[in-house]
């Protein structure tokens, strides 16, 4: 049966800017993926405007206008002992070598040793993709869809010829001099002629149009920073998706490199004279640019980079450790790769300038390491889907600057600590999707500045603490799918700004909250606890906005105002299983509902006609009410609607010819009531139906030859009808069928001999298609060979009808089969000695046939249960039975 799975469009609403009161923070607006829209007060040109439009999983904006950040500008690192080395000796050396009168090298270098570097300025940087101003997809739909693979052909490797000339040679032995001397590895890095560090060399020594020799501070920085990236360049296999500019003789111009001038700090930094007009890497992005493999160590040859952007790529292996050695680095973004290893064993702590740390979608496993508490600039820590494990520590509130914090589908366990409560610039809070578990901490309450809390699809317990009052600008709050129980507490009456209220899956009693201040409510999912009966709160139909309205299982009672067609913007409304009584209104329509679920209710009357006016309908649930009259003959309308249930209701009539239009629809299930007439011939036109289940009403004829061409139909249940004659000729036409049922009628046929071709059959029920009075009533002749195909088939019920002659051979090849089941039918013959082959068999009924001789020894085991005439032999059956021949069976 279809598991019908609600999913929904999102929209989103605009709301006020929270109050001045509350401490702005304009860095901390980068913490949003679209959520907010910021124009930027201070004349600033449009691309360092913030206008960020933050998804917040599914749906709500809200914009929210900070002043200017109050960040303080950087304190240097302490020198580390693995940064490249100071500068070497500027001398050249020219050796003279016997008879080769070439110059084998010059050696020249410069250090990037350590020195004071403040926070860099926002124009030294254009704006990047990952920079306030752009539209950010941070926080993805949890799904299981995976990246499209790379289709681009992969890049051949450069055939370059070795330097023949004096003047080559001495270039050549020079550039790898001055390389070796500050690659991570030193000389190690070129051991490999062919490694991508070897290939971007000989590319920088003879293919380089910069035909620049290293012989100033300015030049031998521009070399080094063009080797550094053309290592990147030779690391991935495949063609990039933006190559602009690349291998030109400008690398501040090739696409995603980014450069700035060498300020007095950073010529300061330098230690040598440096002028100032030579300009140094600051920033690479290289978001979504079909880069596969490691990233290379030689990147970190520029040490004046503050931000590296390598999104949505195919990066694998551990973060390059000099990455994480970069005392300037302000933004690292690794989001979306394949990257694996152990988190616990980073060190994250000589980043004390950085900003942002996002590592989310990848395969990072362990624990939190201790090193990353110790970052009090951080300001935005998103470690979603990945594999962390264990505890959030209590040295969390050291991030005292942090207004992000999105660690959500993970594996964390243990509670929520206390000190969080001491981070009180957050904004942005998601721990959902994990196994924490206790209560909600009190001094959740003191984080004044919290625009989102998401703790969704937990193990919390316990009540929601009334500090939750204490929130006044908060507008997205999710506690769906825990064990929180109690009455919700009346301050959330002070919740004003709330957009989105998820507390539904949980354990909550007493009343449903007091949010009659929160008029701007797009999201409400309240459904699923254990509330008290109540009527419907008369704040629904004031909240206007509403897209998605979820009450379902809320013991409400009562009829469904009309004004419920003042909520114009409702897509989703689920008011299932609750006590909701009366007509159904038809002011309903007037929203743009894609899913409408009234199910399990007391709704009485016709459905009203105005329900097939929703053109982007996909989803209309009606089943286990008291509806009556006829399914409206407009019902083809709804050429959106997907699934359709209206069973167990006290619906008559005929199913509407239009039904033939619905031609997205893939459930339709109208069982258990009293509709009447043949199957329409325009059913042919459902090609998306996957599931039809009409059983248990008065339906009759033949059925239709047009069935045949709903060959994605997976279900077919018909049963307990008063279908007559045989099935179509195209019936075999289904071979996507699992689940049949034909029982309970008047078939007469016989199965046709490429039966076997629905060999996706799980269940087959063709019983009780048979009549003591004579006639040709029911389904008769022998089983066919080929019903040996049927090699998925597990429950086969053919008892009470006319099946005839002997069973065949084929059947041993059932292997699946536990349920064999032909009793009163004329079968005949001996048992086949293949139904020994059948291990999963447990169930086997053949008493009332014709069949002779003794069950084969084969199949007797200790857990099968075999019923038999007591005519034949058999050593390990039941008691056998000798019931007398059935009644007619009961028809409605």
């Amino acid at each position: 049966m279809a598991d019908l799975d609600y999913q929904s469009d999102e929209s989103s609403v605009e709301l006020p800017p929270p109050p001045p009161t509350i401490p702005p923070y304009e860095e901390q607006l980068k913490v949003f993926q679209g959520m907010a829209e910021f124009d930027n007060s201070g004349g600033a040109n449009k691309n360092d405007e913030l206008s960020v439009e933050m998804d917040v999983d599914d749906g709500g904006s809200v914009e929210i206008v900070p002043a200017p950040s109050t960040t303080d500008e950087y304190d240097s690192a302490d020198d580390q002992s693995d940064e490249p080395r100071s500068r070497g000796g500027g001398s050249r050396n020219l050796i003279l070598a016997g008879l080769c009168l070439g110059i084998v090298a010059l050696i020249l270098g410069i250090g990037f040793g350590t020195g004071a570097f403040g926070k860099k300025e926002s124009t030294d940087v254009q704006a990047s993709a990952r920079s306030p101003g752009s539209q950010l997809d941070v926080r993805p739909e949890p799904t299981d869809e995976e990246d499209d693979a790379a289709t681009t052909p992969p890049r051949d490797d450069p055939d370059f010829e070795d330097p023949d000339t004096e003047e080559e040679i001495t270039r050549a032995a020079a550039l790898k001099a001055l390389m070796e001397e500050f690659a991570p590895s030193g000389a190690a890095t070129f051991a490999d002629p062919q490694s991508p560090e070897s290939l971007a060399l000989k590319w920088v020594s003879q293919e380089d149009p910069l035909t620049i020799e290293p012989d100033t501070p300015e030049n031998r920085i521009r070399l080094q920073q063009r080797f550094a990236l053309l290592s990147l360049w030779f690391h991935s296999d495949y063609e990039w998706f933006d190559q602009t500019n690349w291998l030109s003789e400008d690398e501040c111009t090739w696409a995603g490199v980014e450069c700035a001038d060498a300020t007095e700090e950073r010529r300061r930094h330098l230690q040598t004279g440096v002028g100032t007009d030579v300009r140094v890497v600051v920033s690479i992005n290289m978001e979504d640019n079909n880069i596969n493999g490691a990233l290379p160590e030689t990147l970190s040859m520029m040490p004046f980079l503050e931000r590296i952007i390598f999104s949505d790529n195919q990066i694998v292996g551990p973060i390059p450790s000099g990455f994480l050695k970069m005392q300037f680095l302000e933004e690292l973004y690794l989001d979306g790769n394949l990257i694996a290893t152990d988190f616990s064993q980073i060190d994250f702590s000589p980043l004390q300038s950085i900003h942002t740390i996002d590592l989310s979608d990848n395969e990072f496993a362990g624990e939190f390491p201790p090193s990353l508490f110790t970052l009090t600039t951080l300001e935005r820590l998103v470690l979603d889907f990945n594999q962390i494990s264990g505890e959030i520590p209590s040295d969390i509130g050291n991030l005292v600057a942090l207004n992000r914090l999105t660690i959500g589908h993970n594996s964390l366990t243990g509670s929520i600590p206390a000190e969080i409560g001491l981070l009180v610039n957050l904004m942005v809070i998601w721990l959902d999707f994990n196994s924490l578990s206790g209560p909600i901490p009190e001094e959740i309450g003191d984080i004044a500045t919290l625009v989102v809390l998401d703790i969704t699809d937990n193990e919390l317990s316990g009540e929601v603490p009334s500090s939750i009052g204490n929130l006044g600008i908060l507008q997205v709050l999710r506690l769906s799918d825990n064990s929180l129980e109690g009455d919700l507490p009346s301050e959330f009456v002070n919740l004003d700004l709330l957009v989105q209220l998820y507390l539904d899956n949980n354990k909550f009693t007493g009343l449903l909250p007091d949010l009659s201040g929160a008029t701007g409510m797009i999201k409400l999912r309240l459904g699923n606890n254990l509330f008290t009966d109540q009527v419907l709160p008369a704040y629904i139909v004031q909240m206007t906005g509403l897209d998605d309205l979820q009450l379902q299982d809320c013991r409400i009672a009562g009829e469904l105002p009309a004004e419920f067609g003042d909520l114009v913007n409702l897509e989703v409304l689920r008011l299932s299983s609750n006590y909701f009584a009366g007509p159904i209104p038809s002011s309903i329509a007037n929203a743009p509902l894609v899913e409408l679920a009234l199910d399990d209710n007391m709704f009485s009357g016709p459905i009203p006609f105005e329900i097939t006016l929703l053109e982007d309908l996909e989803t209309l649930l009606l089943h286990t009410n008291n509806l009556d009259g006829e399914l409206p003959i407009s019902l083809g309308s709804l050429t959106a609607l997907e699934t359709f249930t209206a069973y167990d209701n006290l619906l008559v009539g005929n199913l509407p010819d239009s039904i033939g239009d619905m031609t997205s629809l893939e459930l339709l299930d109208v069982r258990e009531n009293t509709l009447n007439g043949r199957i329409p011939e325009t059913i042919s036109g459902m090609v998306s139906l996957r599931e039809l289940i009409l059983r248990e009403n008065e339906l009759g004829g033949n059925l239709p030859e047009g069935l045949g061409a709903l060959v994605e139909l997976q279900v077919l249940d018909v049963s307990t009808n008063l279908f007559v004659g045989a099935l179509p000729t195209t019936f075999t036409n289904l071979v996507n069928l699992i689940y049949v049922d034909l029982s309970v009628n008047y078939f007469a046929d016989t199965l046709p001999a490429n039966f076997g071709d629905l060999k996706n059959l799980v269940e087959l029920r063709l019983h009780t298609n048979y009549a003591t009075d004579g006639g040709d009533v029911g389904f008769q002749g022998p089983l066919p060979a080929s019903f040996g195909q049927l090699e998925n088939l597990v429950i086969f019920e053919g008892h009470s009808t006319l099946f005839s002659g002997e069973l065949p051979t084929e059947i041993g090849f059932l292997t699946k089969l536990e349920v064999f089941d032909i009793h009163f039918t004329a079968t005949s013959g001996a048992i086949p000695d293949s139904f020994s082959n059948l291990p999963e068999l447990t169930e086997v009924y053949f008493y009332g046939t014709e069949l002779v001789g003794a069950v084969p020894s084969g199949m007797c085991a200790a857990d099968r249960f075999i019923q038999v005439d007591c005519t034949m032999e058999c050593s390990c059956c039941q008691d056998c039975f000798s019931p007398p021949p059935p009644e007619t069976p009961s028809r409605i």
